[in-house]
């Protein structure tokens, strides 16, 4: 059902692969049994409001297992795959991938552009930050065919939707996005954020209008100083890392859509359907369609499969 599910979706063979080769090792126990899952979690606030419920969580985050959950390793994205098929049907999913090289802040360096997102390749944060979006995506088409309330969030400056990858996943599942801002939650920064998701439910989450009362009590977040060309450059400060953690009110926020719409993500995950484009969405009408039999070379998968047929 799994593999049907996500061939239906147009997801490429090669994830088939590795999902059938997690799904028929004997010495990994799959319950389904989690209710939420926090990926880059960071401080976990999510899975803290969830597991505030009883729920079963799981934050996948690098630093707390700089090995297993290590996105862009072979063994890291392993456990990612195994964790999002341990979802529950119908659970819960928070993606925080790394904005640093995506933001308007970074262009200078990473070079990316709305029309060339991919940037420049020669470097290597630009080349990590690229595959692990790529990984991402796959991680979501998985939630998607589980039927899981899926949020990936960004701040509202990312190109990272232009990623061909993240188009592919909106033509091919149908993406919705809000865009809200943190300073509504209690965060110490207006701190806009865009949230994607599958569920139309997450424009219910509030927040959504500019808190103008903070605008002049907004924390300095970039630094700027002239270098030795004399050219004026940009840096965030050490007040920037502090603000990405979410505030715990949208946290709840996220638990009570879920909780308010489980039944409905229940009656979905049984009839999955073609992707509705959401008009909100940016759309790149000039990208290649993506084909089930594309190997997903930027992914790189191959040392992925190999580990999980040793």
């Amino acid at each position: 059902m799994q593999l049907a599910v996500l061939a239906y979706l147009n997801s490429p063979d090669v994830l088939l692969s590795i999902v059938f080769l997690l799904l028929a090792n004997r010495r990994i126990k799959f319950t389904h049994d989690t209710q939420c899952v926090e990926y880059f979690a960071g401080v976990a606030a999510v899975c803290k409001a969830f597991a505030s419920a009883d729920h079963a969580v799981y934050a996948y985050e690098i630093l707390k297992a700089p090995v297993m959950n290590d996105i862009l390793s072979d063994i890291g994205f392993a456990e990612a795959v195994r964790v999002a098929l341990n979802t529950a049907v119908a659970g819960c999913c928070v993606l925080g991938p790394a904005c640093s090289s995506w933001v308007h802040l970074s262009m200078g360096s990473s070079g990316r552009r709305k029309w060339r997102p991919l940037g420049d390749q020669k470097k290597l944060f630009v080349k990590k930050a690229n595959l692990m979006v790529s990984r991402v995506i796959l991680l979501v088409r998985i939630l998607h065919s589980r039927g899981v309330f899926w949020v990936l969030e960004q701040p509202m400056s990312s190109l990272m939707v232009h990623h061909p990858r993240f188009q592919e996943a909106i033509k091919d599942l149908g993406i919705h996005s809000v865009r809200i801002y943190m300073g509504n939650f209690g965060a110490k920064t207006e701190k806009g954020t865009t949230l994607y998701s599958n569920c139309p439910e997450v424009k219910g989450i509030g927040g959504q209008k500019r808190p103008t009362h903070m605008h002049n009590n907004t924390k300095k977040l970039v630094d700027e100083f002239v270098d030795a060309s004399g050219c004026i450059k940009v840096t965030g400060n050490s007040e920037l890392k502090q603000s990405q953690a979410s505030p715990c009110a949208c946290a709840c926020g996220i638990y009570k859509i879920w909780a308010e719409n489980r039944g409905t993500l229940v009656q979905r995950h049984r009839g999955p359907q073609k992707a509705t484009l959401d008009a909100g969405m940016e759309v790149n009408i000039f990208g290649a369609p993506s084909t089930r039999k594309e190997a997903w070379h930027d992914a790189k998968l191959d040392g992925v499969v190999a580990y999980l047929q040793k």
